[in-house]
C-alpha cells in the first residue's frame, strides 16, 4: 500500500444499502482499495455559518495564523478554525456552502501545488476525499466531505518533515502475526418499490498497513482478531505502531477506521483513532427494521488505547437491509 492510500475508495455497509438485485456472493478483500477495515462514515456536525465562496473575491489571510498554514483566498477565514499540538502538528478545519466536496479538494489541491508540495501518491476521491502531500518541510493530510448539513467540511493538517516519533512504546517490537479471517455477511430487505432483494458478500479481513499513528510517514499495522466478533464491524483489531519490520503492540479496536483519524491530533504522542459502523436489525413484533450506528474515539495514554468516547445512534429504517454473518 503506497504512503498516500489510506482510505478505500467507498464501500456501503449492506445493514443500511439494500441491493438493488439479487446476485452471487462475492468476495471483499482487505486490500488498498477494498477493505472492510478502511470503510469510512460521514458524520454530522453542528452547523456553522458558512456562506457560498465567491471566487471573484479573495479574503485577506489572518496575520496571526501561523506562516506555514496555506488557505485558499477565495474561502472566508471567518469560517475556520486553526489548532496546534503535539509533534509541531498544524490544522484547519472549515466548512463551504453550496458546493461539492470534489469542488473543495480541487482548490485545495491547487493551493498545495502553487505552494511547493506534491502528492504522496492517487488520492482516495470517494466516499471522501482523502490525499497525503509532501513538502521541503512539511507532509500535509487532507480529509473533504459532506458534513450532512448540506456543507462541506475539510480538514488539512501540518506535521513537519522532521516530525520526532514516541520515543517510548508499550511491549516488545515484533512482527505483526499474519492474520486473515473470512466472513460471509447476507442482507436481506424490501427496496422502495416493494421488492424483497437479497445478497451475499464474502468478506476477507487480514494483517494490513492502514494508518501512520506517529507521524513518521510509515504505514502502521492492524491485525484483525481470529475469532471475537461475528460481522466484520465487530470484529477487534490489534494495533501495532511499527519501528521498520517490527511494531509495538498498542492496544485494540473496534469498528471501521474513519477518514477523520488520517488528520486526528495526537496524545501521548499517537494520532487519535476514530471507528464507526452501521447495521440494522429487526425483532419484536415489528417488521420494519432498527438502523443502527456507533462511533467509537480511541486515545493513547502513553501504555494503551482506551475508548475516550463511544455513541450510539437508533431509529426505524423501511428499506435497510438485515445481515446476517457466519463463518463460510
Amino acid at each position: 500500500m503506497a504512503a498516500g492510500a489510506l482510505w478505500v475508495a467507498s464501500f456501503a455497509c449492506a445493514a443500511s444499502n439494500p441491493p438493488s438485485r439479487p446476485r452471487d456472493a462475492t468476495t471483499v478483500h482487505a486490500s488498498a482499495d477494498a477493505s472492510p477495515v478502511h470503510a469510512v462514515a460521514e458524520t454530522a456536525v453542528p452547523a456553522s455559518r458558512a456562506v457560498a465562496s465567491d471566487r471573484t473575491h479573495h479574503f485577506a489571510r489572518p496575520a496571526q495564523w501561523p506562516p506555514a498554514l496555506l488557505f485558499p483566498s477565495i474561502y472566508d477565514p471567518g469560517d475556520a478554525s486553526v489548532s496546534s499540538g503535539e509533534g509541531g502538528d498544524l490544522r484547519v478545519t472549515h466548512h463551504v456552502a453550496d458546493a461539492s466536496y470534489p469542488e473543495v479538494a480541487a482548490t485545495w489541491g491547487e493551493v498545495l501545488e502553487n505552494g511547493g508540495f506534491t502528492r504522496v501518491a492517487p488520492c482516495v476521491e470517494a466516499p471522501r476525499h482523502s490525499c497525503a502531500w509532501v513538502g521541503h518541510d512539511r507532509r500535509v493530510g487532507v480529509d473533504i466531505g459532506a458534513n450532512g448539513n448540506g456543507e462541506v467540511e475539510a480538514t488539512v493538517q501540518w506535521l513537519p518533515v522532521g516530525h520526532q516519533p514516541v520515543s517510548s512504546l508499550p511491549g516488545p517490537c515484533v512482527k505483526p502475526p499474519a492474520q486473515t479471517r473470512e466472513i460471509l455477511v447476507t442482507s436481506s430487505g424490501v427496496d422502495q418499490q416493494g421488492e424483497f432483494r437479497q445478497a451475499s458478500v464474502r468478506w476477507l479481513l487480514s494483517t494490513t498497513p492502514l494508518i501512520d499513528l506517529d507521524g513518521d510517514g510509515q504505514l502502521d499495522v492492524v491485525v484483525p482478531h481470529a475469532k471475537d466478533g461475528t460481522c466484520p464491524w465487530e470484529v477487534p483489531h490489534d494495533a501495532y505502531v511499527m519501528r521498520g519490520s517490527c511494531g509495538h503492540r498498542i492496544g485494540t479496536f473496534v469498528g471501521f477506521v474513519d477518514a477523520s483519524s488520517h488528520v486526528a491530533g495526537f496524545d501521548h504522542g499517537l494520532r487519535e483513532l476514530h471507528t464507526a459502523a452501521s447495521w440494522a436489525t429487526r425483532g419484536g413484533a415489528s417488521l420494519v427494521p432498527d438502523h443502527h450506528t456507533r462511533s467509537r474515539r480511541y486515545a493513547f495514554d502513553g501504555q494503551a488505547l482506551r475508548v475516550v468516547d463511544d455513541a450510539t445512534r437508533s431509529g426505524r429504517c423501511h428499506h435497510c437491509s438485515v445481515s446476517h454473518c457466519a463463518a463460510p
